[in-house]
């Protein structure tokens, strides 16, 4: 099971670093955003595609960061999967969950991408999404 795990885990690693090297990739992007084609995960920033049609990112950077989310939520979920299984200690695990946590709470497009994922990391995004959703809830005991 760990071999099929990190077997796809590399498979999907050389994917996106080919899209993050390709330039036929970032023209074919660009083409699909200008013909309003945008990822399914983007309605959760909508910030982000404000900035990227008022010219503050172009769709190539945008890009750029998308597929660098996806390497680091892939990173995380190798880590995950380790944690799970016994494979790396409590101390590093709580710091990498922290580091996903600030990532989330501090940048919108990063909170998508890894929000919209189907990774095992996927219920560790969620727990820090419920925490932060409570966080942000005002103390209704007064």
């Amino acid at each position: 099971m760990a071999e099929q795990y990190f077997n796809r885990v590399d498979q999907e690693l050389a994917n996106i670093r080919t899209y993050l090297e390709s330039e036929a990739i970032y023209s074919i992007r660009e083409e699909q955003w200008s013909m309003g084609s945008r990822p399914r995960w983007l309605d959760q920033a909508p910030e982000i595609e404000a900035r990227v049609e008022r010219g503050e990112m172009s769709v190539r950077a945008f890009y750029f960061q998308h597929h660098r989310a996806q390497l680091e939520l892939l990173g995380f979920d190798n880590v995950f999967y380790q944690y799970k299984h016994g494979l790396i200690d409590e101390n590093y695990w709580v710091t990498v969950r922290a580091a996903i946590r600030d990532y989330v709470q501090n940048d919108p497009l990063r909170k998508a991408v890894y929000s919209s994922n189907f990774y095992p990391i996927q219920e560790v995004v969620q727990e820090i999404l419920n925490e932060l959703e409570v966080d942000q809830t005002p103390n209704s005991e007064g």
